[in-house]
C-alpha cells in the first residue's frame, strides 16, 4: 500500500479533492492522510464510501491550529497552511 500525506484547510478543499482524484485515478491501494484543522468529519465519511471500493482510504489527520502561531504568519498570496514545517 502506498502512503501519501496532503495538507489543506476547508478553503482549499476543492484543490485537495482534485489532487486526491488524480492520485486515485492513477493508483490503487493508497492511504492518503489529509492534514487539516477544519475539514468536517462528514466529508471523510462521504469520500471514503467511494475510495474504499478501490482498496484505498482518506484519513482525517487533524492537528492543532495553534502550532501555526509560532510561524512567521501568512504573507500576501500565501495561506498559513503553506507555512507548515515538517
Amino acid at each position: 500500500m502506498k502512503v501519501i500525506a496532503l495538507c489543506a484547510d476547508y478553503g482549499y478543499l476543492d484543490k485537495a479533492e482534485t489532487a486526491i482524484k488524480s492520485i486515485l485515478y492513477n493508483n490503487q491501494y493508497v492511504k492518503i492522510y489529509l492534514l487539516n484543522c477544519d475539514i468536517p468529519q462528514e466529508w471523510f465519511v462521504n469520500i471514503n464510501q467511494y475510495v474504499n471500493q478501490i482498496g484505498s482510504e482518506v484519513i482525517d489527520a487533524k492537528f492543532d491550529h495553534g502550532i501555526l502561531n509560532d510561524s512567521q504568519g501568512p504573507r500576501p498570496g500565501i495561506n498559513e497552511m503553506d507555512l507548515l514545517d515538517f
